[in-house]
């Protein structure tokens, strides 16, 4: 495609202007669906809110659990100054357009005209990134969005290397390892690849293959701000079973399923997109898009090595942006052979793939708003509940709070109630052994036959001083609780129409 042909968007600034309309119009979509509810949004938010107060603040969590900081920072910035509902809104809402926008400044630089619009635009609406937004993916979202821009970065720095010029992909590299380890993982992968490409090109002489690693190693020296907490990362994940295999199995004979679940609000469209995206590598084009083949390229060994070795079905969610990617390529191609074809043909051209937007858009948006309740735990009452325990809770004790459907609530409890939670959670979302401990011991406490003759003694032993049960919790029976309570002398905090908060006591 060429930027001076007689057709809209033509210019670099009307393709600026219009993405960050259509990223404007989708972010306030999901900012007035994230704030409905009456209760903060997401799963994981709370997590990360956990996290910053721990950063910035005086908090009750251990000191052995870590995350890269940019997000639970970003998180508890905005929740500290808008309040958790807004906060968390405001933050899943701009996360979510992140893709996107990585996509159009990646395809931007790689010298994809305007048709960068289609492939930016429709990784906007994707609904695995809505469903992200949703349960509170925000760092896999922001890192998904770094991701290309940063690989890109570093292949034009490394054709002209030089130390001035090494500011921004070095701080872009360190961007993604700040967001997210999960992200940066892909990019491990991906950046020696690259270097790799570039040794080749520097010749056969050892002394400009020396030179030009010495200079390339100067792309991580950010990163040693980085190194205590990567330090402990890597010890919980190689020291821990639940790291790896174990966490989501990923194998060849469900990956197809798994997958199919990504793209699941037009499979048609994606059955088409993710094939061709796997052969974009293979296919003879023009120089103009070597930088964007050698992106789809990259993206695709790093996302296909990384899924063997940790079997993450999560990895999979990058799938949709390399398949935008190389649509992209195909796109301007499909361009250039229709350029000397009538206006008729042409507008038939651009009619076909405007619809097939439009309905990947209206589909994959569309389903954010069943998203956001699935992965909403919260309500008001058991907001208030959790507050109720929190203020109720003596500094150094612990609220216990059983899992709803396998997921960890108890990371709310720990941010709204500033409190150590025993949380009970399905061990497949943890990593840590301190978190691992305290879920393995709730889960022995919330069992199908709770209130048990043993629960109060576990309570205690675990430094429980009250606890949180919600009224959706699978095994919550409202007068096996009241008669615990009343036998065992326990006092009701709180009962309101979604939990039940009590004083079990310090033994």
């Amino acid at each position: 495609m060429t930027d001076t042909a007689p057709f809209a968007f033509s210019s670099r600034r009307s393709q600026r202007v219009a993405f960050a309309a259509a990223a404007g119009t989708v972010a306030i979509f999901r900012l007035v669906v994230l704030l409905t509810g009456g209760a903060p949004a997401t799963i994981d938010a709370g997590n990360w809110i956990a996290f910053g107060q721990a950063l910035v603040a005086d908090s009750s969590r251990s000191g052995e659990l870590v995350y890269p900081p940019l997000v639970p920072l970003l998180t508890y910035g905005a929740t500290t100054a808008l309040g958790f509902q807004t906060g968390v809104a405001v933050t899943g809402a701009l996360s979510s357009v992140m893709p996107g926008a990585g996509v159009f400044w990646a395809l931007g630089r790689c010298q994809i005209g305007r048709v960068r619009l289609v492939a930016s635009i429709l990784m906007l609406g994707v609904g695995s990134v809505g469903e992200a937004a949703a349960w509170g993916g925000f760092p896999q979202l922001i890192g998904f969005g770094l991701l290309p821009v940063a690989v890109v970065a570093v292949d034009r720095w490394l054709s002209k290397p030089s130390v001035r010029a090494v500011i921004v992909p070095s701080c872009l590299v360190f961007a993604v390892f700040a967001t997210s380890h999960f992200v940066a993982l892909i990019l491990v992968v991906a950046l020696p690849v690259v270097l790799a490409r570039h040794l080749l090109l520097a010749g056969t002489a050892l002394k400009p293959r020396l030179a030009l690693m010495a200079k390339a190693a100067l792309l991580v020296v950010p990163l040693l701000l980085l190194a205590s907490t990567y330090w402990k990362l890597a010890g919980a994940a190689f020291g821990d079973d639940n790291a790896f295999a174990e966490l989501d199995d990923l194998t060849w004979g469900n990956v197809l399923d798994r997958l199919e679940h990504v793209y699941a609000e037009w499979p048609l469209l994606w059955r088409l997109l993710v094939p061709l995206s796997a052969i974009t590598p293979f296919v003879k084009w023009a120089p103009k898009h070597g930088a964007a083949v050698r992106l789809v390229r990259v993206l695709w060994f790093a996302l296909i090595v990384v899924s063997a070795v940790t079997r993450e079905s999560r990895y999979l969610y990058l799938v949709p942006l390399i398949a935008l990617v190389a649509s992209s390529i195909w796109l301007e191609e499909l361009e250039a052979r229709t350029y000397g074809m009538s206006r008729r043909t042409r507008g038939v051209v651009v009619a076909a793939v405007g619809i097939c937007a439009v309905w990947q858009m209206t589909a994959g948006i569309g389903l954010f708003d069943d998203q956001r309740y699935f992965y909403g735990p919260l309500t008001r009452d058991l907001t208030a509940a959790i507050e109720t325990a929190g203020d109720a809770t003596t500094d150094g004790r612990r609220i216990a709070v059983p899992s709803l459907d396998g997921t960890p609530v108890g990371w709310w409890v720990e941010a709204l109630g500033e409190s150590e939670a025993l949380y009970g959670s399905s061990l497949r979302w943890l990593v840590f052994p301190d978190e691992i401990e305290r879920a393995t011991a709730a889960n022995r406490v919330f069992r199908p036959d709770f209130p048990a003759s043993d629960s109060l003694g576990l309570l205690r032993e675990a430094d429980v001083e009250t606890i949180v049960l919600p009224r959706t919790w699978r095994w919550f029976d409202y007068d096996a609780v009241t008669r615990w309570a009343y036998e065992n002398e326990l006092e009701t905090l709180l009962v309101n129409a979604d939990a039940v908060v009590l004083r079990v006591g310090l033994g």
